[in-house]
This record gives C-alpha cells, sequence and structure tokens, in this order.
C-alpha cells in the first residue's frame, strides 16, 4: 500500500509534464496551423513597419510644406506695399520649395530602396 501513493504521484507528474511539453513541441510541428491562428505576433517583416513610418513622416512634412507655402502667399499677398515683407515672404517661399524638393527626393530614394528590397526578398 505504500508504494500506490508514489505510483500515483508519479503518473500524474507524467502526465503534467506530457501536457506541458507537448505544446512547444506541437507548436514547432503544426501542420494544421491551429497554433499559428491563435498566435498574436505580427506577420508582417519589419522592414515593412519602418517604410510605412519614413511614408508617415514624409507625408506630415509635406503637409507642413503646403502650410508653409500657404502661410509665405499670405504673408506676400498681405505686404500692402511693404517690401521687407514681400522679401521675407519670397524668402520663405524660396526656402518651402527647396524643402518639398528634398522631401520629394527623399521620397524617390525611400521608394528606390523599398522596391530594391522587395525585389530580393
Amino acid at each position: 500500500m505504500r508504494g500506490k501513493p508514489l505510483t500515483n504521484s508519479i503518473r500524474i507528474a507524467a502526465t503534467l509534464y506530457a501536457i506541458i511539453v507537448a505544446h512547444p513541441v506541437l507548436a514547432a510541428f503544426d501542420p494544421t496551423g491551429s497554433f499559428a491562428s491563435k498566435s498574436t505576433l505580427p506577420t508582417v517583416a519589419p522592414d515593412v513597419y519602418i517604410f510605412q513610418i519614413i511614408f508617415y513622416v514624409l507625408g506630415l512634412l509635406a503637409a507642413i510644406t503646403l502650410a508653409l507655402i500657404i502661410y509665405s502667399g499670405l504673408m506676400i499677398m498681405t505686404a500692402a506695399g511693404s517690401e521687407e515683407r514681400v522679401q521675407k515672404g519670397m524668402a520663405t517661399l524660396r526656402w518651402t520649395i527647396i524643402g518639398l524638393l528634398i522631401i520629394m527626393s527623399s521620397w524617390g530614394i525611400i521608394l528606390f530602396f523599398n522596391n530594391f528590397l522587395v525585389s530580393l526578398g
């Protein structure tokens, strides 16, 4: 009778061990996809997220550039004959257009690298 509780304990421990160990093993070999479908891990590559963030930032910069173009146009239109305000508005417009060219160039470079990486993968 003394051996019976020990045998039951060993059986319970072996069953629990098999249950705990079986899940990672089944996850490694998952022909039905049941474990993968329950996973909350992202299925998108990290470079896609990086490019999405870069495009978002460049779009935000383009919107700021549009606001600066409108601001410089208003500054020129409301100069009321003040040559200083016209010059300041023209300088703002000039630097804004240069910034827009830089933004568009960086957008093109990022698109080139994105397409290059996609063709490699």
